[in-house]
């Protein structure tokens, strides 16, 4: 995760397991304009969601194997953040 410089890198896509959780985190760097179009309508229909700013969003999917129905989706923004599916897993 970090290069020999010190500096952060990440990839367009990593996962972070959390120990005794049995799941994790994954995040996905992504346009802006990818993430209107993939999840158009979930939000369209959030209840408090504001134009997303910045050119790169992040989509993190967040889960517990043990616990069903704890799959939860956000799309986090600059100015917001968005409850786009949950209930998965």
């Amino acid at each position: 995760m970090f290069a020999r410089d010190g500096k952060l890198q990440l990839k367009a896509e990593e996962y972070f397991p959390v120990p005794g959780m049995y799941g994790g985190f994954n995040l996905v760097l992504m346009k802006k304009e990818e993430v209107l179009h993939s999840y158009a309508a979930a939000l369209n229909n959030a209840p408090h969601a504001h134009p997303l700013e910045g050119d790169i969003v992040v989509v993190s999917s967040s889960w517990c194997r043990v616990a069903g129905g704890s799959g939860q989706e956000h799309v986090v923004a600059v100015n917001d953040t968005v409850l786009v599916d949950e209930g998965f897993v």
